[in-house]
């Protein structure tokens, strides 16, 4: 496909359509999981839902946070990186 492209130009524009095509989707749901958890949380317990939603917000960063910490020292140290990828892939 890339050698019938032709000139260098189009086949950039191929390959950066492509990875948008294949990543902007991932990243509208992942994007999507915080506000709409947000809005269940103020649906549920709207006389409390600053706290509430503090708290959401809070553990969602912590988890963001563990999650990098963990994979970059304790993952790549046990399983290598070849194993880390493997672990997270889904």
């Amino acid at each position: 496909m890339i050698p019938a492209l032709g000139s260098p130009d189009r086949v950039e524009i191929y390959k950066y359509s492509l990875c948008a095509l294949l990543i902007v989707p991932q990243t509208v749901l992942l994007g999507m999981t915080f506000p709409l958890l947000s809005g269940a949380v103020i649906r549920r317990g709207p006389q409390a839902s600053g706290h509430h939603l503090a708290m959401l917000y809070f553990t969602n960063s912590i988890g963001a946070a563990a999650g990098a910490l963990a994979s970059a020292f304790l993952l790549l140290g046990w399983l290598g990186m070849p194993g880390t990828m493997r672990l997270a892939e889904p």
